[in-house]
């Protein structure tokens, strides 16, 4: 028998037929109404109580207790926040069949509770939590980054948790995740009622596989969308990174006459480290510049390189430093046509004499296999992109074929493109223009 503060009244939120199959149950509390929120069912009677609003039960008598009646889980969570919105207390709550567990959950709130992360990598967290209960499906898990921000949440029916021990209250819970996005610093776990904060403390040192991923990777979300199961999408996302570094080292590189001690590269359009995670920092001093600050503040924290918040308009950017190489990948492939030279203009004095810019475009063959743009004078625009929080006019979706680009590079820059490749990867053309007269010898 559930036990309640017998001094108040207690109301049966629910008028419906589960209600009247439990009836029997209810009559032995003392019922004193129903509550219920269809308003037709409002100033009549059900099984002998009269049926009311919540506020008409409020007004009559004051404080009570609340007892739902339908075994929806779905119903019952609006229910309770219903009740919560309006003054009602979870103390003076009371869900069927879980009351139980709840009143366990909420002894953990105040307790000293651990967990130990053994297995922390890009994309499975695992460890143990000790607690006071063997939690249900009827329990959220959210694994929480130091920021407060939610890499996860799941039902508990995916949190793997089993009884050791001898101890007759305490429960050593075996855990595991897919999907942790993040380095983890506290666990929640909540009900409908209330939640509590589990600690995190890690039994090894933190040497993940690979970096953590952001959940707001845009690259991410396209993987993650088209590739059904999870652990490949992240391993293909990981792989493509890598494989793009890889191509673009070994590109920089036969660029120098003179292999240079320390090469400094400004990856400009990083997003968030998709490539910019792989490159050799024995190679590479590296610098990563964005549009988006949080992408900016997560790539100079998880991979420990230089960092330059980009600018929308191309004259409000400045570098403050030279570079060797510059990277753009995937920039000029959405800019329009009215920022298009100046951006290449910008990116071009940010060069150290016999610096490297390197750059793709969807050219001829994106068009045909992707973008599909009708095309004016070899140039195409579209004012949408993959990445919908950013204005569609200053960054879309953009076709420049061969003559539209080699136009716009000698307006702007004063030189010819030492490399070309049409299709590069399968798919954007690719250009590397030098830092150096257009009558050089390595130009073509």
């Amino acid at each position: 028998m559930i036990s309640l503060n017998n001094k108040l009244p207690l109301v049966l939120y629910g008028a419906g037929e589960n209600a009247a199959d439990k009836f029997e149950d209810f009559i032995s509390m003392n019922p004193v109404c129903f509550c219920d929120s269809d308003v037709k069912k409002h100033n009549t009677t059900y099984l002998g109580l009269p049926v009311m609003s919540l506020s008409h039960a409020l007004e009559m008598y004051g404080d009570i207790n609340v007892y739902i009646t339908p075994l929806s889980a779905e119903i019952k969570n609006c229910i309770v926040v219903y009740l919560l919105e309006n003054g009602i207390t979870k103390e003076q709550i009371i869900v069927p069949d879980h009351w139980k567990h709840y009143k366990s959950l909420f002894s953990l709130i105040n307790d000293n509770i651990e967990a130990h992360i053994y297995t922390l990598s890009y994309y499975r967290i695992e460890g143990w939590a000790l607690c006071r209960h063997n939690f249900s499906e009827k329990v959220s898990v959210s694994l929480v980054d130091a920021t407060g921000h939610s890499l996860i949440k799941i039902n508990s029916n995916k949190f793997n948790s089993v009884l050791k021990g001898s101890k007759a209250d305490n429960y050593n819970c075996h855990f595991f995740f897919y999907g942790c996005l993040g380095e983890v610093s506290k666990i929640v776990f909540s009900t409908f009622e209330t939640e509590c904060e589990i600690n995190v403390h890690y039994a090894q040192p933190k040497n993940p596989t690979y970096s953590p991923i952001h959940p707001d990777d845009y690259l991410f979300k396209y993987y993650t969308h088209y590739i059904s199961d999870f652990e490949s999408a992240v391993n293909t996302y990981i792989k493509a990174g890598a494989q793009t570094a890889e191509r673009y080292t070994n590109l920089s590189l036969e660029h120098f006459k003179e292999k240079l001690s320390s090469i400094d590269l400004l990856d400009f359009a990083c997003g968030y480290g998709r490539v910019t995670r792989h490159f050799d920092k024995s190679i590479f001093n590296i610098t990563a510049s964005d549009i988006h600050a949080d992408a900016i503040e997560f790539v100079e924290k998880q991979f420990n390189v230089n960092v330059l918040l980009s600018k929308t308009n191309p004259h409000d950017l400045i570098i403050p430093t030279k570079f060797d190489v510059i990277l753009v990948i995937s920039f000029f492939s959405h800019l329009p046509a009215s920022t298009f030279g100046d951006w290449l203009t910008i990116l071009y004095n940010a060069l150290r004499e016999n610096g490297i810019l390197i750059f793709t475009v969807h050219g001829r063959i994106s068009n045909k296999l992707h973008c599909k743009l009708n095309l004016e004078d070899g140039y195409g625009f579209r004012p949408f992109s993959e990445q919908a929080d950013l204005v569609g006019l200053d960054y879309g979706t953009t076709v420049s074929e061969i003559p539209y680009v080699l136009k716009k590079m000698i307006y702007s820059t004063d030189t010819y493109p030492v490399f070309f490749s049409e299709g590069y990867e399968g798919h954007q053309d690719v250009y590397i223009i030098r830092k150096i007269s257009v009558h050089s010898e390595d130009a073509i």
